[in-house]
Protein backbone atom coordinates (compact mmCIF):
# COMPACT_ATOMS: atom_id res chain seq x y z
CA UNK A 1 0.00 0.00 0.00
CA UNK A 2 1.41 3.39 -1.01
CA UNK A 3 0.74 6.28 1.35
CA UNK A 4 -0.33 9.62 -0.04
CA UNK A 5 0.48 12.93 1.65
CA UNK A 6 -0.66 15.63 -0.70
CA UNK A 7 -2.77 18.74 -0.83
CA UNK A 8 -3.23 21.74 -3.07
CA UNK A 9 -4.53 25.06 -1.85
CA UNK A 10 -4.96 27.59 -4.65
CA UNK A 11 -5.81 31.14 -3.73
CA UNK A 12 -6.98 33.65 -6.32
CA UNK A 13 -7.11 37.42 -6.00
CA UNK A 14 -9.37 39.34 -8.34
CA UNK A 15 -9.58 43.04 -9.02
CA UNK A 16 -12.87 44.18 -7.52
CA UNK A 17 -13.57 46.63 -10.33
CA UNK A 18 -13.02 44.26 -13.27
CA UNK A 19 -13.23 40.77 -11.79
CA UNK A 20 -9.86 40.11 -13.43
CA UNK A 21 -7.33 37.74 -11.85
CA UNK A 22 -4.37 39.78 -10.54
CA UNK A 23 -2.56 37.42 -8.15
CA UNK A 24 -2.44 33.67 -7.59
CA UNK A 25 -0.62 31.46 -5.17
CA UNK A 26 -0.65 27.70 -4.88
CA UNK A 27 0.58 25.77 -1.86
CA UNK A 28 1.14 22.05 -2.23
CA UNK A 29 2.87 19.17 -0.53
CA UNK A 30 4.85 16.41 -2.15
CA UNK A 31 3.23 13.61 -4.11
CA UNK A 32 3.20 9.93 -3.16
CA UNK A 33 6.33 8.98 -1.28
CA UNK A 34 7.82 5.88 0.25
CA UNK A 35 7.32 5.20 3.98
CA UNK A 36 9.53 6.81 6.61
CA UNK A 37 9.85 3.63 8.68
CA UNK A 38 11.33 0.44 7.19
CA UNK A 39 12.80 -2.66 8.77
CA UNK A 40 16.41 -3.82 8.26
CA UNK A 41 15.44 -5.43 4.93
CA UNK A 42 13.87 -2.16 3.66
CA UNK A 43 10.33 -3.55 3.99
CA UNK A 44 7.36 -1.59 5.31
CA UNK A 45 4.83 -2.85 7.85
CA UNK A 46 2.94 -4.63 5.04
CA UNK A 47 6.06 -6.44 3.85
CA UNK A 48 6.49 -4.35 0.69
CA UNK A 49 10.11 -3.69 -0.25
CA UNK A 50 11.36 -0.12 -0.83
CA UNK A 51 14.71 1.19 -2.00
CA UNK A 52 14.87 4.23 0.28
CA UNK A 53 13.11 6.09 3.07
CA UNK A 54 10.51 8.71 2.25
CA UNK A 55 11.60 9.44 -1.32
CA UNK A 56 9.11 10.55 -3.97
CA UNK A 57 7.84 7.72 -6.15
CA UNK A 58 7.10 7.73 -9.88
CA UNK A 59 3.41 8.01 -8.96
CA UNK A 60 4.18 11.18 -7.01
CA UNK A 61 6.17 12.62 -9.91
CA UNK A 62 3.32 11.88 -12.33
CA UNK A 63 0.75 13.50 -10.02
CA UNK A 64 2.67 16.76 -9.96
CA UNK A 65 3.43 16.69 -13.67
CA UNK A 66 -0.30 16.34 -14.43
CA UNK A 67 -1.12 19.11 -11.96
CA UNK A 68 1.40 21.33 -13.79
CA UNK A 69 -0.23 20.50 -17.15
CA UNK A 70 -3.64 21.41 -15.72
CA UNK A 71 -2.30 24.72 -14.39
CA UNK A 72 -0.69 25.44 -17.78
CA UNK A 73 -4.00 24.88 -19.52
CA UNK A 74 -5.93 27.03 -17.08
CA UNK A 75 -3.54 29.91 -16.29
CA UNK A 76 -1.50 30.10 -19.51
CA UNK A 77 -3.63 28.79 -22.37
CA UNK A 78 -7.15 29.73 -21.19
CA UNK A 79 -6.67 32.72 -18.88
CA UNK A 80 -3.48 34.13 -20.44
CA UNK A 81 -2.45 35.02 -16.88
CA UNK A 82 1.13 33.74 -17.25
CA UNK A 83 3.46 33.88 -20.23
CA UNK A 84 3.81 30.56 -22.13
CA UNK A 85 7.57 30.79 -21.53
CA UNK A 86 8.92 31.04 -17.98
CA UNK A 87 9.25 34.69 -16.97
CA UNK A 88 11.01 35.33 -13.62
CA UNK A 89 9.07 38.62 -13.28
CA UNK A 90 5.77 36.73 -13.16
CA UNK A 91 6.33 33.72 -10.96
CA UNK A 92 8.18 32.97 -7.72
CA UNK A 93 8.72 29.36 -6.66
CA UNK A 94 9.75 28.02 -3.26
CA UNK A 95 10.42 24.50 -2.06
CA UNK A 96 11.77 22.99 1.15
CA UNK A 97 15.21 21.39 0.94
CA UNK A 98 13.87 17.82 1.20
CA UNK A 99 14.29 15.59 -1.88
CA UNK A 100 10.62 14.61 -2.17
CA UNK A 101 9.42 18.22 -2.13
CA UNK A 102 12.11 19.44 -4.53
CA UNK A 103 11.31 16.67 -7.03
CA UNK A 104 7.56 17.30 -6.62
CA UNK A 105 8.18 20.97 -7.38
CA UNK A 106 10.30 20.29 -10.46
CA UNK A 107 7.83 17.64 -11.70
CA UNK A 108 5.00 20.18 -11.52
CA UNK A 109 7.14 22.78 -13.28
CA UNK A 110 7.79 20.32 -16.12
CA UNK A 111 4.02 20.25 -16.61
CA UNK A 112 3.67 24.03 -16.37
CA UNK A 113 6.54 24.61 -18.82
CA UNK A 114 6.80 21.28 -20.68
CA UNK A 115 9.72 20.29 -22.87
CA UNK A 116 7.39 19.65 -25.78
CA UNK A 117 6.58 23.37 -25.86
CA UNK A 118 10.06 24.02 -27.37
CA UNK A 119 10.43 27.30 -25.52
CA UNK A 120 14.06 27.01 -24.49
CA UNK A 121 16.88 29.19 -25.70
CA UNK A 122 18.30 28.77 -29.22
CA UNK A 123 22.00 29.59 -29.54
CA UNK A 124 23.66 31.56 -32.31
CA UNK A 125 26.62 29.98 -34.13
CA UNK A 126 29.01 32.07 -32.00
CA UNK A 127 27.21 31.05 -28.80
CA UNK A 128 27.43 27.39 -29.82
CA UNK A 129 31.21 27.74 -30.19
CA UNK A 130 31.44 29.55 -26.84
CA UNK A 131 29.32 26.85 -25.19
CA UNK A 132 31.96 24.17 -25.64
CA UNK A 133 33.52 23.45 -22.20
CA UNK A 134 37.23 24.40 -22.26
CA UNK A 135 38.08 21.22 -20.37
CA UNK A 136 36.78 19.18 -23.35
CA UNK A 137 38.51 21.30 -26.01
CA UNK A 138 41.19 18.67 -26.65
CA UNK A 139 38.48 16.07 -27.35
CA UNK A 140 36.50 18.33 -29.66
CA UNK A 141 37.26 16.44 -32.85
CA UNK A 142 37.87 13.00 -31.31
CA UNK A 143 34.81 12.43 -29.13
CA UNK A 144 31.96 11.24 -31.35
CA UNK A 145 29.51 11.19 -28.40
CA UNK A 146 30.01 14.93 -27.91
CA UNK A 147 29.78 15.60 -31.66
CA UNK A 148 26.55 13.59 -31.91
CA UNK A 149 25.07 15.37 -28.88
CA UNK A 150 25.81 18.77 -30.46
CA UNK A 151 24.16 17.69 -33.72
CA UNK A 152 21.08 16.44 -31.86
CA UNK A 153 20.80 19.73 -29.98
CA UNK A 154 20.38 21.48 -33.33
CA UNK A 155 21.04 24.92 -31.88
CA UNK A 156 19.02 24.42 -28.68
CA UNK A 157 20.76 25.15 -25.40
CA UNK A 158 19.41 21.90 -23.90
CA UNK A 159 17.80 18.72 -25.30
CA UNK A 160 14.21 19.15 -26.49
CA UNK A 161 14.63 22.94 -26.01
CA UNK A 162 13.79 22.31 -22.35
CA UNK A 163 13.58 25.20 -19.94
CA UNK A 164 13.99 25.30 -16.19
CA UNK A 165 12.14 27.50 -13.76
CA UNK A 166 14.29 28.06 -10.67
CA UNK A 167 12.96 27.14 -7.24
CA UNK A 168 14.25 28.87 -4.11
CA UNK A 169 15.03 26.62 -1.16
CA UNK A 170 13.58 27.06 2.31
CA UNK A 171 15.49 25.16 4.97
CA UNK A 172 13.99 23.67 8.13
CA UNK A 173 15.30 26.51 10.30
CA UNK A 174 13.54 29.14 8.18
CA UNK A 175 9.99 27.96 7.65
CA UNK A 176 8.66 31.25 6.34
CA UNK A 177 8.39 32.40 2.76
CA UNK A 178 9.79 35.84 2.06
CA UNK A 179 8.48 37.52 -1.08
CA UNK A 180 9.99 40.91 -0.28
CA UNK A 181 12.97 40.15 -2.54
CA UNK A 182 10.69 39.90 -5.56
CA UNK A 183 10.16 43.62 -6.14
CA UNK A 184 9.24 43.14 -9.81
CA UNK A 185 6.16 41.02 -8.99
CA UNK A 186 5.03 43.60 -6.45
CA UNK A 187 5.54 46.47 -8.93
CA UNK A 188 3.49 44.66 -11.57
CA UNK A 189 0.68 43.92 -9.09
CA UNK A 190 0.57 47.61 -8.05
CA UNK A 191 0.45 48.66 -11.73
CA UNK A 192 -2.52 46.37 -12.39
CA UNK A 193 -4.35 47.65 -9.31
CA UNK A 194 -3.67 51.32 -10.25
CA UNK A 195 -4.81 50.72 -13.85
CA UNK A 196 -8.02 49.18 -12.55
CA UNK A 197 -8.64 52.18 -10.25
CA UNK A 198 -8.19 54.55 -13.20
CA UNK A 199 -10.79 52.69 -15.28
CA UNK A 200 -13.43 52.84 -12.51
Amino acid sequence: MKILFYFVLPSLYFSISTGRLVFLYTLFRHGVRGPLILDDNYKDILGEKWTSLGELTGVGERMHYLLGLRNRKKYIEEEGFLSPKFDPHQILIYTSDINRTMISCYSQLQGLYPQRANLGEILTIQQEEDAYPPILEELKEKDTDIENAIKELNGSALPYSMIFAPARMINKNEMRINIVDNEECLKNAKKIINNNKETM
